[in-house]
């Protein structure tokens, strides 16, 4: 884990992005983490979140990530993405909707339950679960997934919310799997409905 200096540090480079919505490198400690590159739009205390960028600097959904696995923040200085990116019908960037950023729990309960999510655990392998969110308590959340075939698992399963490192939202991906998914699933449960 960070030294606090250094989470500070850290934040505060994040939150200077975000003011001048500066086009970002972000490098990440974890043994699987990919580089993110895009625009920081939110801070909290323990988790920020960026608008990603696919190459030519088209949107490829939200990435929130943990503050403590930040290495480096590097802006990309003058290029031609950030221009690109200005002309977008998304410009600026704003969450797809409320997200609260100080706690995983919090984070995780924000989420619209019809949204699909992705969940890493990138210290431990390069995988992505996709699903919705059915349930979290303080140490864990239930995740209703959806396998590559689109189809729903037949129970939720569950993940413990300190090993969770990245929640990906409305990535390209994900938004192409919404728009194929049965939308009830035998037995009864609804995805979407409370």
């Amino acid at each position: 884990m960070m030294p606090d200096d250094s989470m500070v540090a850290m934040r505060a480079a994040l939150l200077s992005a975000r003011d001048v919505l500066s086009f970002v490198r972000l490098s990440r400690t974890p043994k699987h983490a990919d580089v993110l590159d895009g625009f920081i739009t939110h801070v909290g205390d323990k988790w920020a979140l960026v608008q990603t960028t696919r190459d030519g600097s088209y949107s490829d959904g939200w990435n929130a990530f943990r503050i403590v696995d930040v290495a480096q923040v590097k802006p990309h200085g003058e290029t031609f993405e950030t221009r690109v990116s200005e002309r977008q019908p998304e410009w600026p960037p704003r969450a797809p909707f409320p997200l609260e950023l100080d706690e995983t729990a919090d984070l995780l309960l924000s989420v619209p339950r019809s949204e699909l999510i992705g969940i890493e655990k990138e210290r431990r392998r390069a995988a992505v679960w996709i699903g919705q969110v059915v349930e979290v308590d303080q140490r864990r959340v239930r995740l209703h997934e959806v396998d590559p075939r689109a189809r729903w698992a037949d129970e939720p399963l569950g993940y413990r919310l300190g090993a969770i490192s990245r929640v990906q939202l409305r990535s390209t991906c994900i938004t192409a799997l919404s728009s194929v998914i049965d939308l009830t699933i035998d037995g009864g449960w609804s995805p979407g409905r409370p």
